[in-house]
This record gives structure tokens, C-alpha cells and sequence, in this order.
């Protein structure tokens, strides 16, 4: 029997854009002030996103920020765990980390959302819209370089992984992001 009420973890280094792309996606108001060092704790909020049903979605600190006790309490309860990360392969040795120590605690079946974002950063014009044809080129390069620098690292507990690139700065492919987090299993 599954549960009324669903569970997606958010999560990522410090800096990566978790808070901004919850406020993007939920209009939430979380703080995204840069010299703000890492929250102590969850931020929980139980919204109506797909179709009326209910859904816990969880903030959590940064990973690297040592709030380890959180973790352990939320990612078993997760149904998708979003993993913020940016398109930047240097950032993917801390994501390695994390997983590599965390991941048993992942329930089996969990699905998880590779959300690959700061595009914006990169590009003279964001991916989908840019007339420069190398845009393309570097989202691909891009994604395949979050898909094997990280999902080896999550082990067998992941049921499925998506890999998404947007933009939270821009607005950019939120849209898919926001369904491939809520698609039904």
C-alpha cells in the first residue's frame, strides 16, 4: 500500500542552488544569501504539487557541511531524492563523497533526480535557445560527466536516475525538472 503522502529530499553541496531551485519551483522565500554559512537543519514543507496530492518536500543542509544526523534520518523515508549539483566536474568529487558514505542509508526503490544546473554560467545563451551549435555539445558533455562522475557512487539502493540540466538563475527547463521529480512510479 503506498503512503498518501510522498517524500522528496532535496540535496547538494554548499552553493550548488538547492535553495534558489526550491524557490524557483515552489515559490518558497528560503534564504539564498551567499555569506549565510550552512543551515543546521531541515527545512520541511508539505505542498500539493501533481494532481492534488501531498507531498513533504525537504530542504536539507549542504552536504559538506557536516549534518550528517539529518541525513540518516530523512534519505531512508525519501521517495526521490533530488540531488542538486552543478555542471562543473571539480563539484562532483565532494558528491562522490557523500554518496560513498551514504548511500546504504537510501531506501531501495528510491528514485533519484540528478538536477545538473548553473548552465547559465557556461553558456553565452542557455542550451534550447542559444544559436551558438557547441551549447549543445557542452549540456551533453556536461550531463555525462554528472552521470558517471556520481551515479556509480549511489550503489544498487537507486531504483532510477534521471539527469536533468536546467537553470534556477534563468528559469530555465524547470518545467522537466519539476516532472521528472513528481512522475508517477
Amino acid at each position: 500500500m503506498r503512503r498518501s503522502l510522498r517524500t522528496a529530499v532535496f540535496l547538494g553541496t554548499r552553493g550548488a542552488g538547492k535553495s534558489s531551485t526550491l524557490n524557483r519551483l515552489f515559490a518558497l522565500g528560503l534564504d539564498t544569501d551567499p555569506v549565510r554559512e550552512c543551515a543546521t537543519g531541515p527545512s520541511a514543507h508539505r505542498l500539493r504539487v501533481t494532481g492534488g496530492r501531498p507531498w513533504l518536500i525537504v530542504d536539507l543542509p549542504a552536504t559538506d557541511c557536516g549534518e550528517h544526523p539529518h541525513y540518516r534520518r530523512w534519505l531512508p523515508h525519501a521517495d526521490v531524492i533530488v540531488w542538486i549539483t552543478r555542471a562543473n566536474t571539480r563539484a562532483y568529487q565532494q558528491d562522490q563523497r557523500f554518496w560513498r558514505d551514504h548511500a546504504r542509508f537510501v531506501a531501495t526503490g528510491t528514485r533519484l533526480v540528478l538536477a545538473v544546473g548553473a548552465f547559465d554560467t557556461r553558456l553565452a545563451g542557455l542550451p534550447g535557445t542559444a544559436a551558438d551549435p557547441r551549447a549543445a555539445d557542452l549540456v551533453g558533455r556536461a550531463l555525462a560527466d554528472a552521470g558517471a562522475g556520481i551515479i556509480p557512487f549511489t550503489w544498487t539502493t537507486v531504483d532510477r536516475t534521471r539527469v536533468v540540466p536546467y537553470s534556477a538563475e534563468a528559469g530555465w527547463n524547470l518545467g522537466r525538472l519539476h516532472r521528472e521529480i513528481f512522475e508517477e512510479h
